[in-house]
């Protein structure tokens, strides 16, 4: 099946989102497998960072060098301060900090030029490559994150995989909750055929809120706390090959963690 452009326009059948496969995608048919034996969902929605691709370190080292660069060599950035920071961009970053007006303008110049080059040196977790390849081929497939949309869609082609993704929801379209139901809308899909694979606690809020699926990635930023004690989540995944396998054969593989 030929595989539909990260970036195409979404055109919504009339079919009920309740039974009817996914919608007509650029003219081609892109709907899934949908024996229940092969795939659950029609739509896997990832959060990036964390699930897809190896961020914690780049953003941690453009943050310290950032500080670095303003004076506050002894503020370390640490993988809590980017749970709670909204958006993955200079301004958002700057917000986790407290820094004076000048710094902060300084600071956010900084992480947005290196951010635009560091893109191309973001690496996906070994196996998400190959599943979001597997996956797109059965079902659509988006992105919800607090990345920015040209950092996402740099780091997938240099990834080699520029369009296993269909539908790519960054900072500027609102909070992630917004954004997953904005996605099934567009399909008209509905939330029971869908899952949010995400790596934080709040991640599983937002699929709770959104209504659909979670499955936490315990490979991700705050992967042993899932692993430990997995909140709202139908679904625990231990390594991107387990999730693939799951996600691909869910009636046939067994979970990691039995919830």
């Amino acid at each position: 099946m030929p595989t539909p452009d990260t970036h195409s326009t979404l055109s919504v059948g009339a079919q009920s989102p309740r039974s009817a496969p996914p919608p007509v995608l650029d003219g081609l048919t892109a709907a899934p497998n949908t024996s229940p034996r092969r795939s659950a969902f029609y739509l896997y929605i990832f959060n990036f960072d964390g699930v897809l691709a190896n961020t914690a370190r780049l953003y941690l080292d453009v943050c310290h060098h950032a500080l670095v660069a303003c004076g506050h060599d002894r503020q370390v950035p640490s993988v809590e301060d980017l749970v709670r920071c909204e958006r993955f961009d200079g301004a958002g970053l700057a917000d986790t900090f407290a820094l004076s007006d000048a710094n902060r303008r300084f600071f956010i110049k900084h992480v947005d030029g290196a951010l635009a080059r560091a893109a191309l040196a973001c690496d996906l977790f070994p196996g998400i490559a190959l599943a979001l390849r597997t996956l797109s081929s059965t079902a659509y497939t988006a992105v919800v994150s607090r990345s920015t949309p040209e950092f996402i869609a740099t780091a997938l082609r240099a990834n080699g995989v520029p369009h296993a993704v269909n539908r790519t929801l960054g900072i500027d379209c609102g909070n992630p909750v917004d954004c997953i139901r904005q996605v099934l809308s567009e399909l008209q899909i509905a939330p029971a055929r869908a899952v949010y694979c995400g790596d934080c606690v709040h991640d599983l809020h937002v699929a709770r809120l959104a209504g659909v699926n979670a499955a936490a990635c315990a490979w991700g930023w705050q992967g042993s706390l899932l692993q430990a004690s997995p909140p709202q989540a139908q679904l625990v995944f231990n390594r991107p090959a387990h999730m693939l396998t799951s996600l691909a054969s869910p009636h046939q593989v067994q979970p990691d963690i039995v919830l």
